[in-house]
């Protein structure tokens, strides 16, 4: 446990760190920032920096990201870690036995490891204020590269194109950076598809399936291991392609179905025409050359010898239901089987019967 110049109370524990402020307790793990969840010892310096030791090395925590975080200003903690890099013969710390740390009245830190003692001046502590600078290095679709780090600035600031059919997307990145590189850390985001920046720890590559079509940019941003962010991201931009044919032809298959909604009773119509105007050519050839065909009948009968009583009794059926075929179909009122079990049969009854 340490108390703080405020008075606060911070407890560590196997499962993260606790804070207790005003009777409250915020709790931090490393799903929120920190470097472990096993803290065996916490120091404060007199920059308002905490220092935590632990099994994987020695990290401090700014008071003010700790209590912005409890606040819900931020999202996450930034850890500065300090290991065998930095100059430790091991990083793993000693607990098992209390204190496992001191600070001595000059100011220093003292940790204990595995292989002697650790003495830390937050002092003189050099900070690296310099972001580094990004470089996209690869991209693949469907495990073919679309083009590499050589080619990058040939793209700058270009759309490409990529063909539709494509599923998955890997993106892989660096940051050069010869100062602890093994401690970049790295977020990035996918505009048209991500929400918020994908916090990717010290992983260079991010992966995406399943991607729907339309305009996309890549967008990735690093931090050194003094937490200093870099201000401008590396980018790539691209547009998916979708399948225009199959677009066409969904289209075209829609296209045709409302064809058919507004053609079918006008189809229907013609087909019976066509039927009735073979019974009307028979019976032309048999009682009076003057009918040609069923749209003819209303001029047709007034040229035909109502004299004849054969005549008379042929033409005017046919002419009555012709009339009622054409206004069923025009109004959409068509039935087929009325048609083919009603007008039909009386048709070549009419014939039959002349």
């Amino acid at each position: 446990m340490h108390e703080d110049h405020e008075g606060n109370l911070w407890v560590a524990t196997n499962g993260g760190l606790n804070w207790l402020r005003d009777g409250k307790i915020a709790r931090f793990t490393v799903n929120d920032g920190l470097f472990d969840d096993a803290v065996y010892r916490v120091l404060e310096d007199s920059r308002q920096n905490l220092w935590f030791s632990c099994n994987k090395g020695i990290f401090r925590v700014s008071k003010k990201e700790l209590d912005d975080f409890a606040q819900g200003k931020i999202k996450k903690i930034r850890a500065v870690v300090y290991g065998k890099s930095d100059g430790m013969k091991s990083s793993e710390c000693n607990g098992g036995t209390q204190p496992a740390g001191w600070k001595t009245r000059d100011g220093r830190l003292w940790f204990p490891t595995t292989k002697g003692v650790v003495v830390i001046d937050p002092e003189n502590i050099k900070t690296n204020k310099l972001p580094p600078p990004l470089v996209m290095e690869q991209i693949m679709t469907d495990g073919e590269t679309l083009w590499s780090y050589p080619n990058a600035s040939r793209i700058s600031g270009n759309e490409i194109q990529i063909s539709p059919g494509k599923e998955k997307f890997e993106f892989h990145y660096t940051a050069l950076s010869f100062t602890v590189p093994e401690r970049v850390r790295f977020r990035y985001l996918l505009e048209g598809f991500d929400r918020e920046w994908v916090d990717a720890g010290t992983r260079r590559a991010a992966y995406y399936t399943h991607i729907p079509p339309g305009h996309y940019q890549f967008k990735v941003l690093a931090c050194n291991d003094d937490g200093v962010w870099s201000t401008h991201p590396a980018s790539f931009r691209f547009y998916l392609q979708p399948y225009f044919l199959a677009a066409l032809l969904a289209a075209f298959a829609a296209h045709r179905f409302r064809l058919r909604r507004v053609r079918t009773p006008f189809l229907r119509f013609l087909r019976k025409e066509r039927e009735l105007r073979a019974i009307c050519m028979i019976l032309w050839r048999k009682a009076f050359p003057v009918l040609s065909c069923s749209w003819m009948l209303p001029d047709a009968i007034s040229e035909i010898d109502l004299t004849n009583p054969n005549t008379i009794s042929c033409a005017q059926p046919i002419w009555q239901e012709t009339d009622c075929c054409r206004r069923d179909a025009l109004s959409g009122n068509y039935e087929t089987h009325r048609y083919n079990q009603e007008i039909l049969p009386k048709l070549s009854l009419i014939w039959h019967n002349n």
